[in-house]
């Protein structure tokens, strides 16, 4: 990222509207221990949703996308509201281990990553996607990759370090 731009760092927890920027990255974490305090943050969701709307770049992984989602149900079921970029709920309620590694294609970009996540998605059947993922052995997962306006979503985190590899992908999800 630093080779492409100048990198400022903000909170989605704390932060109550994002930085200037051309690009925003959700490297992904674990929301399910934020959900109250990105719910409550009601500024930042705004100001992320509006920057989509707005033709802003985001890529989001696993957690980020997550946050992305319209909804996030918590173990114990209570669901917390999110930005709603996309329209889809992602639930830590009957949890379940997801893991391996991944190769993604999209328009002849191969993206490398792994996937590791506990939650499942739903209501994601009209959400627009983009390339198709493989496991390590080359056998096609379900692991989607969501695409709305310049944002891009995925429980895949890509490894993006290798030279090129992040103005291609930037390229590609421009519109």
């Amino acid at each position: 990222f630093k080779e492409i731009g100048n990198v400022i760092f903000y909170s989605p927890v704390t932060d109550e509207k994002l930085p200037q920027a051309d690009l925003v990255y959700l490297p992904g974490g674990y929301p399910e221990f934020y959900t109250q305090k990105l719910a409550e943050n009601s500024s930042m969701r705004q100001s992320i949703k509006d920057f989509a709307e707005e033709g802003g770049q985001i890529i989001a992984e696993c957690g980020g996308m997550m946050y992305l989602g319209k909804s996030i149900i918590d173990k114990k079921g209570k669901e917390y509201p999110m930005v709603g970029i996309f329209d889809f709920t992602t639930s830590m309620a009957d949890m379940k281990l997801h893991l391996g590694y991944r190769k993604t294609l999209i328009e002849g970009l191969e993206l490398l990553g792994h996937e590791f996540h506990y939650s499942t998605i739903s209501g994601e059947e009209n959400t627009a996607t983009i390339g198709e993922s493989f496991s390590a052995r080359d056998k096609k997962v379900n692991t989607k990759v969501f695409q709305y306006k310049n944002v891009i979503a995925s429980y895949t985190h890509y490894y993006l370090g290798k030279k090129g590899v992040l103005k291609q992908l930037l390229n590609i999800i421009k519109q």
